[in-house]
Parts: structure tokens; C-alpha cells; sequence
């Protein structure tokens, strides 16, 4: 049995893949609005607030090279957990989805 655990936080970019665009997806718009408030938000409170079941997914959409977002992420400990739960935060968002996002 290994002494560590690795964890691998996103997959590489696979051109054959199909991610989405936020200016197309109502779900990655929503989970950007919460995201676009610049505070930690873990991955229950996304999916709460922005209605989205699938949050992983949706951070590695929004991360993709065609949304172009920058989000950190983080795992708090948590009592009874013995990985804690995930937290993400929106570090950079560009210049065109900030306009999109704001109606301009």
C-alpha cells in the first residue's frame, strides 16, 4: 500500500474533447457568476448556488483554453472526511468573458 495519495486535479487538454463555451452554457455562466465574487467557494455551495450537478466538469470547461479562466483550488480539512472537501476560487477571468458576463 503506497504511503501517499496522489491526486490529479485536471486531465490534460484532449482536442477530441468537447468542452463549452460560457458565452454558449447557461451552466458555466451560472457557476461564473458565483465564481466572479472572488471568494472560495466549495464545490456544495457551487452546486447550490449556481444549480450545477456536475461542478467538477464544469471547472475544467471553464479552465479550458477556450474559456481561458484561471481557478485555484484547494482542500480544507474536514472532520469526518478523510480527504476534506474541495474549494475553488476564480484567480483570472479574461477580458472578453468579463464583458460578456457584465452584458457589454
Amino acid at each position: 500500500m503506497p504511503d501517499q495519495l496522489s491526486i490529479t486535479f485536471a486531465a490534460p487538454h484532449n482536442p477530441r474533447r468537447h468542452y463549452a463555451r460560457v458565452e454558449g452554457s447557461p451552466r458555466l455562466q451560472r457557476v461564473l457568476r458565483v465564481l466572479m465574487d472572488g471568494e472560495w467557494h466549495s464545490t456544495r455551495d457551487l452546486s447550490l448556488q449556481a444549480e450545477c450537478y456536475s461542478v467538477g466538469a464544469a471547472i475544467q470547461e471553464l479552465r479550458d483554453e477556450r474559456n481561458g479562466c484561471e481557478i485555484d483550488v484547494r482542500c480544507k480539512d474536514s472532520q469526518g472526511w478523510p480527504l476534506g472537501h474541495w474549494e475553488y476560487m476564480l484567480m483570472y477571468l479574461p477580458e472578453r468573458l468579463r464583458m460578456f458576463m457584465e452584458g457589454r
